[in-house]
């Protein structure tokens, strides 16, 4: 298990590849066993949401345009490390291998953004959003979680004026518009299947 979570924190593109794998060994590990794959996902989650692991550890900065080519590679280690945790961790639970709630998931990272708005911290807020707007776009169609995109309907007044009046030449209103999309995209499905 150790292996494939680590391939699919460094190959986010085949997480759905690595997804099947880890459905295979857990249909192959005998009914006695079974408990201690649960375990190893629930541990892994819980130490990703004690450890905040989608915020930056101390080493890593957000000031790209400032920064060394050692640290800005760092950085771009961690980001792309971290989106595609952040992706495998909506995947598994949208399959129930983690028995955590979605919508404890999608809160815990709305949390992070508000604070990242009320310190008015540009770097962490971008990326932040862009783990929310990764979330979206791994989530499966049919998952529910209407409660959070009402959540996200309420605040999105919040950060678009966050945006325009803190930081008006920032690129996360572009991460904003396509939130926004995928949003009433959700919606106009959910309600043509109802």
């Amino acid at each position: 298990m150790d292996m494939v979570w680590e391939l699919m924190r460094r190959q986010a593109d085949y997480q759905d590849l690595h997804i099947q794998v880890i459905l295979h060994l857990i249909t192959l590990t005998p009914e006695d066993k079974k408990p201690f794959i649960s375990q190893y996902w629930g541990d892994s989650w819980k130490a990703f949401c004690v450890n905040q692991e989608w915020l930056p550890p101390s080493h890593v900065s957000l000031k790209v345009n400032d920064a060394l080519y050692d640290d800005f590679c760092d950085y771009v280690k961690w980001k792309k490390r971290t989106g595609a945790s952040i992706q495998a961790w909506v995947r598994l639970m949208s399959l129930e291998v983690i028995p955590s709630s979605i919508i404890e998931y999608f809160t815990l990272i709305i949390t992070s953004l508000e604070t990242a708005r009320t310190e008015a911290s540009e770097e962490l807020f971008d990326c932040i959003f862009e783990w929310l707007l990764q979330m979206f776009r791994a989530l499966s169609p049919n998952t529910y979680i209407g409660e959070i995109d009402v959540v996200i309907g309420e605040k999105m007044i919040d950060w678009r004026i966050f945006l325009t009046t803190t930081f008006p030449q920032s690129s996360t209103r572009f991460k904003l518009l396509d939130l926004v999309d995928i949003i009433e995209r959700r919606k106009s499905k959910n309600i043509s299947t109802r």
